[in-house]
């Protein structure tokens, strides 16, 4: 297995401390172990590297979406105003042929009343 730290100098750097050999290799190989658990610089470094790279990605793919989402809110809203355009006119139409029944209901009443003389 290969560890962070060189684990024999640290022995004897520990037992130069006044520990026994049997002290120094239990805190050595505690410490080793996990060094798995530590992050180097070049962990990090990568770590860095690749979120940023995923940063600019979605940055990316939002700008994108974001455009896609704009224009079919444009063209959205493009339909509704020619689908409320095409009733105001289908209003205007209904209104001006109920009229003009209206209208001609009011002559054939006022025709009727004149030929019944009153």
């Amino acid at each position: 297995m290969t560890y962070l730290i060189d684990t024999a100098a640290a022995v004897e750097k520990i037992e130069q401390s006044g520990l026994s050999r049997k002290q120094a290799e239990a805190i050595v190989s505690t410490i080793a172990e996990t060094g798995d658990l530590v992050a180097t610089k070049s962990d990090i470094d990568h770590l860095e590297t690749t979120i940023k790279s995923d940063i600019d990605r979605l940055e990316t793919a939002t700008k994108s979406d974001i455009h896609q989402l704009e224009t079919t809110i444009k063209s959205d809203i493009h339909q509704l105003e020619t689908a409320i355009k095409n009733l105001g006119e289908n209003m205007k139409t209904q209104i001006t042929l109920r009229a003009l029944a209206v209208g001609g209901i009011m002559v054939a009443l006022l025709k009727a009343l004149e030929y019944l003389g009153v």
